[in-house]
Order: structure tokens, then sequence, then C-alpha cells
């Protein structure tokens, strides 16, 4: 048995956590027998598979979302000596919708060979939020995607007590979107021919993270503040960017059919039909999304 056997074992055996070693190519080396109850797979079915095989879809909007949030983070974990962690639900054998987990990822250098550690947990909901009347607060994130998406599944979980299934998978979509939006746009300054661009040639993510490295836009935060109470809930989205025209485009989201059928450059669309009021501030780098809840 080698060192990273011994090492893997000691760790994994008797977890009721998934425990399990990627290489660098994000290929499942080792899983630990948690994956039957977790997951439904036996530990032989998920060896030798991508990591990424067993990421549940996204949003309709953006089936591929967590499959790139998923490789965003395991790229920052290859590249750094830190934990990385991130959430995101996991395929089940019997279940298509899968189930949400708190991912961390962990390098290590074994024998002269770069491997990673990930363990996975559980995400239950907090008891304690069912009787919450009134909350307020503000997020500070980098030009993340894996960080924008966390704090959007941290805000819709807030709001499952106050509307139905169909109505939080809306405001999932919209509220990820604008924030999105202001990670890409806003912070990154990516522009929507630069975005086509690198999707066509399928380099998105790379491009993404050479944009994120630049010192240019390195240091560059995305504010997030919210106020839920019993009437409404209030989201206000603020980016470190130069702002937009957002006058001369809404007036084309409004009139022009054509930016449905947009592969990107929609979400303010989609969002405008999902809260009840989306207001920009005179620079278009901040927005105020507000939810009637009656």
């Amino acid at each position: 048995m080698d060192t990273s056997e011994r090492k893997y074992r000691h760790i994994a055996d008797n977890s009721n956590d998934l425990i399990f070693l990627l290489n660098e190519n994000a290929v499942i080396t080792r899983m630990n027998a948690a994956s039957r109850k977790a997951l439904g797979y036996r530990p032989e079915e998920m060896t030798g598979e991508s990591f990424f095989d067993y990421i549940s879809d996204g949003p309709d909007t953006n089936t591929d979302l967590h499959r790139v949030i998923a490789r965003e983070s395991f790229q920052k974990a290859l590249g750094s000596d830190n934990q990385v962690k991130f959430r995101a639900a996991l395929r089940m054998k019997q279940i298509i919708a899968g189930i949400e987990m708190d991912i961390s990822l962990q390098k290590n250098t074994v024998d002269g060979k770069t491997e990673i550690l990930a363990k996975t947990t559980t995400v239950f909901p907090e008891a304690s939020e069912l009787f919450l009347q009134r909350e307020r607060g503000f997020y500070e994130i980098s030009s993340n995607i894996a960080e924008g998406e966390i704090i959007t599944r941290g805000l819709i979980s807030r709001l499952s007590k106050y509307f139905d299934a169909a109505e939080i998978k809306k405001l999932q979509v919209g509220l990820n979107e604008i924030l999105l939006n202001g990670i890409e746009h806003g912070n990154l300054g990516v522009s929507f021919d630069e975005k086509t661009e690198a999707i066509a040639n399928g380099d998105y993510m790379l491009f993404l993270l050479k944009r994120q490295k630049d010192p240019k836009y390195a240091d560059k935060k995305v504010r997030i503040d919210f106020v839920f109470d019993t009437r409404k809930i209030l989201i206000r989205i603020t980016d470190s960017g130069v702002g937009f025209d957002h006058v001369s485009y809404l007036k084309k989201v409004e009139t022009d059919d054509s930016m449905l059928e947009m592969e990107h450059g929609r979400g303010i669309l989609i969002t405008k039909n999902v809260f009840d009021r989306v207001e920009y501030n005179e620079k278009g780098n901040q927005i105020l999304l507000i939810k009637n809840r009656i």
C-alpha cells in the first residue's frame, strides 16, 4: 500500500461524508463507501470517471452553470495550497435533480504526485429560519462566479418559507443572472462580444480566470445588501465597474423580441419578469430588486 492509499484510508474509512481523491484532470481515483448511501453509486462505479460528470445541471437558462463553478473551483485548488470551498448539487443514481452539498477541495503532493482531496457535507436547512420575521445584512464577494453562486443559494434558501417552489426557482435564476452580470460585465469588464467569442472558442472559463488575475480587475468587489420581512424582499447589488447605458438597454429589452433568442445577454429581461421592481442607479453599476409578498 503506497503513501497516498494509507493517507486516504485513514481519512475516509467509516466516514458518513463523501471523501474522494481526484487527479490533476479531475478524474476520481478513489471513492469511499459513503457513496452508496449518499448518491446510490458503488465506489467502483465512480472511480475512473470525471468528477464533473456527477455535478447536476444548473438552471434552465444555463444548465452548465454548476459544472462551470466546479471547474473554476477545481482550477483554483490546483493553483493554491489553500482549501477551496463551494456548493453544488451532486447527481444521485435514481434522482436526476441530485442533492445539494458543500464541497471542499485541498491540494496534496504525495510521492511527487499532485492530487486533490475532496470532502462533501450534505446541506440541511436551519430550522430557526422558519420563525424569522425580519432580516437584513450584506455580503461582499470577489469577482468569482463560484462565490456568486454561493451567495445566490444562501439568499434563496432564506426565501423558501415565503414563496412556493416554482417562484423560488424563478427568483434564483433572476438573482443569479444579475450577480453574474455584476461579476462578468461590471467588475471584470467583459463585453458582450468578448463573451460571445470566448464561448464560441470553448475557453470562456480560462478567459475569466485570466481576467480575474489581471491587476486591473483583481481587487474589485461586488456588494449585496438585502432586507427580508413579512411584506417584501429587497436586494441591492453594487459592482465596482464603470456602469453602462441601462436606459437604452432596457428599451431594447422591452421592444426587441430577438433578445429572447440570445444564448447570453438576457439576464435583465429574465430578472424583470421575476421581480416586481428592477431599478438601476444613474451610473448603471447598482441594481435594486424588490419582490412583494403581499
